[in-house]
Parts: structure tokens; sequence; C-alpha cells
């Protein structure tokens, strides 16, 4: 585990009962490429609707 880094079961829940994490938080290396990719797709989704957007009313 590395500094800053939360360790976790697999649904994302630490050590205290209810306190869920998720992100670059936790100490999961191959779960942090997923949520970045899975944030990436996020984002270039919102850019292309966010253009479509501004296409359609100008």
């Amino acid at each position: 585990m590395k500094k800053g880094q939360i360790i976790t079961d697999q649904f994302g829940e630490t050590s205290v009962s209810g306190l869920f994490v998720s992100g670059e938080t936790k100490a999961n290396f191959a779960r942090q490429l997923i949520n970045a990719a899975a944030d990436g797709g996020d984002v270039a989704k919102f850019m292309i609707m966010k253009r479509l957007q501004e296409d359609f009313y100008k």
C-alpha cells in the first residue's frame, strides 16, 4: 500500500463499517486503471453532448 491509499474489500468498504471509498484512493492498481478509463469515457461523452448542444442552439 502506498501513502494516500485506503485498503478496501471487493465492494469498496473500508474497515470502518459503512464507510466506502472509490477511485484513486483504493490500493488495487487494476481498479484504478478501470476507474480512470471509465472517467475518461464519461468526460468524452459529456464533451460531445456539450458540443452538440452548442451547435443546436446557434
